[in-house]
Order: structure tokens, then sequence, then C-alpha cells
């Protein structure tokens, strides 16, 4: 069975859960630093083979693949082609942040870091 990527998923998670990071990283407050959206999205469930695995079966257990999925499914309902503001203001990227602190905190309990 493939492994996804672990660290990045945990990267992505914890930049996908952290508004301050979005507001000067997503927004360019930040010149040091690049990342977008669609960046963090494509490194969670494209680059890190989570998408892939989670089509496959079992990855992490049936409660944190649950919520990965419905992550995967909220995320998909924020309009990417959004101006930025309007991205960081979305109820539906509130709630996907909301969602991805939830995991890291099941992600601790479950899987130890």
């Amino acid at each position: 069975m493939f492994e996804p990527n672990r660290r990045l998923i945990l990267e992505c998670l914890q930049e996908l859960a952290d508004e301050r990071f979005q507001v000067e990283v997503w927004a360019g407050l930040d010149p040091a630093r690049m990342s977008s959206f669609v960046e963090c999205c494509e490194g969670l469930f494209d680059d890190s083979g989570l998408g892939d695995a989670l089509d496959a079966g079992d990855v992490f257990g049936p409660e944190l693949d649950r919520a990965l999925t419905d992550l995967n499914a909220q995320l998909s309902t924020v309009d990417e082609y959004a101006s930025i503001q309007e991205l960081l203001a979305n109820p539906r990227l509130t709630a996907a942040r909301d969602m991805a602190a939830a995991i890291l905190t099941r992600w601790e309990t479950d899987l130890g870091g």
C-alpha cells in the first residue's frame, strides 16, 4: 500500500488551519514567503499522495479518513478564483479552517503527531 507524505499533509493542514498565515502569505503581505489557497490544497491532496490513498482505501483509520474526505469536499466549495479578500472572508474557507484544526487535534490523538 502507498504511504502518503505525512510531513507534507501536516504542513498543509497547519497552513489551512492558520488564518494569520493566510492573511500574511496568501495575501502577499510577507514577500519572503509564497503560497496560496490552491497550492495548499494541491499539496494536501495531490502532491502528498493523500487523495489517491484515500481513494484506494483505509489510510489513517476511519475517523481521520472521513474527516479528510469531508475537508476535501468542503475545500471544493471554496471559489479559488475569488479575490484574496473575498477568499479570506469566505465562510466556506472559515469552515475548512475549523475542519483542518480539528483534524490536526485528532491526528495528534490518534497518530501522535
